[in-house]
């Protein structure tokens, strides 16, 4: 038995020191820990920012870290707010920012605005922030709370009493530390001890103490591992606080977060800023009729080219026009929108002006400006616009009556079914309703009317006040009219003739190829708005005419006896044919794929001119196959002698199909 005890006595000696050694490494560490962090946390850094300049996309901080030791490492990190204190999302650093980087020089990092596609007018501020990451500070909570338990929290909240921590700590190192020499003694005795009973006495003591001596120091682990646990979770908060409400609530003297910041004087940055120019040669003046002369009521255009050099995409431009010697006969808009015009890219640019009924021929200057809202301004530039005089007589002069058929017309007596006739003649349609320009003109279109009316009267037996004659019609008198026709013959028991005739522009629908007669005070740009023929067609079979005559002479394949409406540039196009109803025969100038014309030395239109010609003498005793035989054949053959094609066509409903060819306009 005792030289079991003996035994455990020297193992007990061993384990004695082994816990003397830990104790000693323990107060070591606790001494050494200060020592060492006190010869290495005296680095302060501070942050100079000495620019923040916005130039080409890209924001350029310059900045210097001041006081900073050889061997730290300085974490960098910007944040950039607007003039509302809000975080802009910049992510697309370069240079010396978030990453390690040494003191001292000057540092530069760069932002690529439009990497991070930020879109900026407004006065911002940049901060700098920076860290050391490779030692801690000497008043870092864990620190001071490995020297003091408690400490560290006083450090961060001073109203509670944190000394506590400490006060029980060091009291439980104390008490281990009084056990272990309890120990010691115990186990002396034990040794000096002659009796047995002595020796199991001192030996029972040596082994309560020492299991005390673990049991104190293990309590005092236990309150410093409680006081880092806490000091780590409260440092995790404060970091999480910290970085919510940065800048405005930040407090850079936290304990254990040691952070320098600076923050710059506002600086205005425009993402937009842009460097726009004109193309050289792309300056001109166009209009529809392409004769590059801006005349009475036309809509011209000033046109250019922009090209953005960048580096920014341009947007939220306008241009202005001014003329200082129009005279105030030129209107135009106050501004227009240039829309976005990319980096690199090319734009082409349209500013309307429309001229008054009465220019002078001649010229006037249009200068031109380019801006936009706190941007770089294109250079001015300006150009000579020539201006074409104008007068249209509203009535059909008496000297216009020269040709041969508007003269010594046979007037004949009266036979057949009562009748009623529509007579169209739509000349001008330079006005300021549509824009146009006198080139868009039907020459001799009312001419046309007015003798065709006198052929109703004179030849066709049509009494004057059945007979509706409209010169330079509007859309309004064109429908009420066709309304009217319709009804009037309508209403006659018996059944009555009806007879239409149409001198003007027509026009097709481009996309679903409907044809259309155009009014003189609507532009081609509103087609839809004009009188298409399937409506003309439908109140002409609603009346019960017990015969319908059409004669139109028009184009409906964008070409006109002048120029069609759609300009001479217009590509034709085939329209369709629409449905024809009723007892109907429709005399057309053209086939859908020519072109009506005009016949200058006869003042009149070349299908018109023909159509009269025959009438006049057959004296009214033609039937409709050979009226439109012959006139195919005078019109055709007189267009290709003056280097045109115009071949005249009949259309018939079904229902007179086998019929027809025997009536006549008698």
């Amino acid at each position: 038995m005792v030289k079991l005890k003996i035994s455990l006595l020297i193992n007990q000696k061993i384990e004695m020191k082994i816990i003397n050694l830990k104790l000693n490494l323990f107060l070591v560490f606790l001494i050494g820990f200060s020592i060492i962090g006190k010869g290495q946390f005296k680095s302060h850094i501070n942050l100079i920012i000495n620019d923040v300049k916005y130039k080409n996309g890209n924001l350029i901080v310059k900045y210097e870290i001041e006081n900073a030791k050889e061997q730290d490492n300085i974490r960098v990190w910007i944040d950039v707010f607007n003039s509302k204190n809000d975080t802009i999302r910049a992510k697309s650093w370069k240079g010396d920012v978030n990453k390690f980087i040494e003191g001292g020089g000057e540092k530069v990092a760069i932002w690529s605005v439009f990497n991070d596609e930020t879109e900026l007018i407004d006065s911002i501020t940049v901060k700098i922030s920076a860290t050391i990451e490779n030692r801690f500070y000497l008043d870092d909570p864990l620190i001071l709370s490995t020297v003091y338990p408690g400490w560290g929290d006083y450090k961060i909240h001073q109203k509670k009493p944190y000394w506590i921590y400490g006060a029980l700590g060091y009291s439980l190192v104390g008490a281990s530390i009084g056990m272990y020499y309890n120990s010691l003694n115990s186990y002396n005795n034990y040794l000096s001890s002659n009796s047995i009973e002595d020796k199991n006495k001192n030996y029972d003591k040596t082994i309560t103490s020492k299991n005390l001596t673990y049991a104190f120091i293990g309590a005092a682990s236990v309150v410093w591992a409680i006081d880092y646990a806490r000091l780590i979770k409260r440092k995790k908060e404060i970091k999480k606080s910290w970085k919510k409400n940065l800048p405005i609530k930040e407090n850079p003297n936290i304990p254990s977060f040691k952070i320098t910041s600076s923050i710059s004087e506002k600086e205005f940055v425009n993402t937009s800023l842009t460097n726009l120019q004109l193309v050289q040669g792309s300056l001109h003046y166009i209009d529809n009729d392409e004769n590059t002369c801006l005349d009475a009521f036309e809509n011209g255009f000033v046109e250019f080219r922009l090209f953005n050099y960048g580096p920014a995409k341009a947007v939220n431009f306008y241009a202005k026009l001014e003329s200082p010697d129009s005279k105030n006969k030129i209107s135009y808009p106050d501004s227009v929108k240039i829309g976005i015009i990319g980096i690199n890219q090319e734009k082409l640019i349209r500013l309307p002006i429309k001229a008054s009924g009465d220019l002078e021929s001649g010229s006037f200057k249009m200068n031109v400006e380019v801006n936009a809202y706190q941007n770089n301004p294109v250079s001015p530039f300006s150009l000579l616009v020539n201006t074409c005089k104008y007068n249209y007589a509203k009535e059909v002069p008496s000297n216009e009556y020269s040709s041969d058929v508007d003269k010594d017309i046979p007037v004949l007596p009266s036979v057949g079914k009562e009748k009623f006739a529509l007579i169209i003649g739509n000349e001008g349609y330079a006005n300021e309703f549509t824009g146009l320009s006198k080139n868009f003109n039907v020459p001799y279109a009312r001419h046309d009317a007015v003798i065709f009316k006198k052929y109703a009267v004179n030849m066709l037996g049509i009494k004057e006040s059945n007979i509706i004659l409209l010169l330079d019609a509007t859309k309004k008198e064109m429908y009420e009219s066709v309304l009217t026709l319709s009804d009037r013959v309508s209403k006659v028991k018996d059944g009555a003739e009806l007879v239409f005739y149409y001198a003007g522009h027509g026009l097709a629908d481009t996309v679903t190829l409907a044809p259309y007669l155009m009014p003189v005070d609507i532009p081609p740009s509103n087609l839809n708005e004009g009188i298409s023929l399937d409506f003309l067609y439908k109140q002409i079979w609603e009346s019960r005419s017990v015969k319908s005559t059409i004669v139109m002479d028009a184009s409906f394949n964008n070409g006109g006896r002048n120029i069609g409406l759609r300009g001479p540039s217009a590509k034709k196009i085939n329209p369709r044919r629409e449905v024809i109803s009723g007892n109907t025969v429709v005399f057309n100038a053209v086939s859908e794929s020519y072109t009506a014309n005009a016949y200058d030395e006869m003042r009149h239109g070349l299908f018109t001119y023909y159509f009269l010609k025959i009438l006049k003498e057959s004296r009214g005793n033609i039937d409709y196959q050979r009226l439109d035989n012959s006139v195919k054949t005078n019109v055709s053959g007189k267009a290709i002698s003056r280097g045109n094609q115009q071949v005249p066509i009949a259309l018939v409903s079904v229902a007179v199909s086998d019929t027809w060819q025997n009536w006549s306009l008698r």
